[in-house]
């Protein structure tokens, strides 16, 4: 799924993305999720910023991956 970072809540490890439809929602994370920025390097939740769009992949209804695209 594609969608814009809404806003990313570091201490509960959380995120709240707007799909293209506009439709949001509040995301937890796995354990240890793959994080990734547009050329596949690894990051940390910290870097991830509002209003960034990016690409998840989703597994038992946390996110499993997430990859920064611009």
């Amino acid at each position: 799924m594609v969608g814009t970072i809404i806003y990313v809540n570091k201490s509960d490890n959380k995120i709240k993305i707007e799909q293209v439809s506009g439709y949001r929602f509040i995301y937890n994370f796995v354990h240890a999720p793959v994080l990734a920025d547009k050329d596949g390097y690894r990051i940390k939740l910290a870097d991830i910023d509002d209003d960034s769009e990016v690409r998840i992949i989703l597994k038992d209804g946390k996110i499993s991956s997430l990859t920064v695209l611009d």
